[in-house]
């Protein structure tokens, strides 16, 4: 990583007029979560006054002329545990953040061990209009299990959730399928999670599988969803997945052997008499967030003693992190689109033909574009580079597979030379249509 200065820092949001979310991060927590890829450091009295009082407001100071800026469109307060501030606390943070009231579109995480009806007012009079009720489960032996804390009350989270929809916060809930070993009672989980926060009104429900690299559970999860949408008519499902068909009320679909996208992972269930675009117009900006979409820009704010950097990215130009540590931050570039010119990869890429192949015939032609790539969202570094996207045409049209027929001898000659070379030349070059 290369570390740049503070200076440097807000000369790279000079040249930048895109819209702009910011994230503010609350770095502490009472307990780690087993699961939790971005663990908070564990909450320390002295470092948490330190950090609220000091220097996050140094941080929004430092950004102030950003942040006063017209291009800012929404505020996300995540973390770690943003609900560990008190109703005062809140106020103090707010009232440093420029525009702030009035900015239309903010979002709090808050964990239900903590929340509080004088919080969720606090929300309400900067017009918040997002809460993230963080429930996981209801299951206390599978929160314990995942080191999770445990509510004293659920009747106290249900009444919490009816208190911030009555005050017009759309309240938005993260569940996951947690594999305990046993699917029957997993599903069973599952299903009961879902059915409490259906009979309190939530405004959203989300459902995320974990340890499923392969997929095992989705269409476990799709089938309670279906359950849950026959028994809970008022709803319906707001799909997210990376597959063809995505947006408001979209059929339910299982997962075929062989997909390589989720599906259950990310459909969200929404109730019909709420607002769709209100809710999931963050969607964008929280997948940028984790790495997923560089066409907008995210401001970055607050880091400390974290395994989750803060990150800030600048269009599909530049990404860097502040790493804090309580008195000033360092920042350290990951990714400059400087490092990717296009006409070095493209000619790196002819080279690598060259080399395997031969000169290409005039009846073979290349088109080229790029595309920044994440290698592992979930990894602290990300690993963020930028993909030379190849296409290639033989008969006046652009196809995705060698050894097509041509009339042409030579052409014929050199499909059979890239077929063979095709395995080295995919490795190398992973965008190649």
């Amino acid at each position: 990583m290369k570390k740049i200065t503070s200076g440097e820092v807000l000369d790279f949001w000079k040249n930048t007029r895109q819209p702009t979310g910011v994230y503010i991060h609350s770095p502490f927590c009472k307990e780690q979560c087993t699961y939790c890829t971005f663990k908070g450091t564990i909450f320390n009295k002295h470092s948490y006054k330190q950090y609220y009082e000091e220097y996050l407001p140094r941080m929004i100071d430092f950004y102030g002329d950003i942040l006063s800026s017209p291009q800012i469109n929404g505020y996300f307060f995540g973390g770690g545990t943003p609900s560990l501030m008190s109703p005062d606390e809140l106020r103090n943070l707010f009232d440093l953040i420029p525009n702030f009231k009035s900015q239309e579109n903010k979002l709090m995480e808050m964990h239900v061990c903590d929340w509080s009806k004088e919080q969720l007012d606090v929300l309400r009079e900067y017009n918040f209009n997002i809460v993230v009720v963080c429930v996981q489960t209801f299951d206390r032996d599978a929160l314990k299990k995942y080191k999770r804390r445990v509510p004293k009350d659920i009747d106290v989270v249900c009444e919490h959730i009816q208190y911030a929809n009555s005050i017009g916060l759309n309240t938005n809930s993260d569940l996951l399928y947690l594999d305990t070993g046993n699917a029957g009672v997993d599903i069973n989980r599952l299903f009961k999670d879902m059915q409490i926060l259906g009979e309190n009104e939530i405004s959203e429900i989300s459902i995320t599988t974990i340890f499923n690299e392969d997929g095992k559970y989705d269409n476990l999860v799709t089938a309670a969803t279906e359950y849950f949408l026959e028994n809970f008519p008022e709803y319906t499902i707001f799909s997210t997945y990376r597959g063809p068909v995505q947006g408001p009320q979209i059929p339910l679909t299982y997962r075929n052997y062989g997909e390589t996208y989720p599906r259950c992972t990310c459909n969200r269930l929404y109730r019909r008499d709420t607002d769709w675009r209100e809710i999931f117009h963050w969607l964008a900006q929280i997948e940028e967030m984790s790495g997923k979409d560089y066409d907008k820009n995210t401001l970055g704010i607050g880091s400390y003693r974290s395994d989750k950097y803060t990150f800030s990215t600048i269009e599909d130009k530049l990404e860097y992190i502040e790493v804090g540590d309580l008195t000033s931050p360092e920042f350290f570039l990951l990714y400059d689109k400087a490092d990717y010119r296009m006409s070095e990869m493209i000619s790196e890429f002819y080279n690598d033909l060259e080399e395997l192949c031969g000169d290409p015939p005039d009846s073979m032609t290349f088109s080229f574009s790029t595309a920044v790539k994440v290698q592992d969202p979930f990894n602290e570094s990300k690993q963020i580079s930028r993909d030379l996207l190849i296409n290639f045409d033989t008969t006046g049209g652009t196809h995705n597979r060698v050894g097509l027929e041509a009339s042409d001898r030579l052409l014929q000659e050199y499909e059979l030379k890239l077929q063979e070379a095709w395995p080295i030349i995919t490795k190398k070059w992973p965008g190649i249509l």
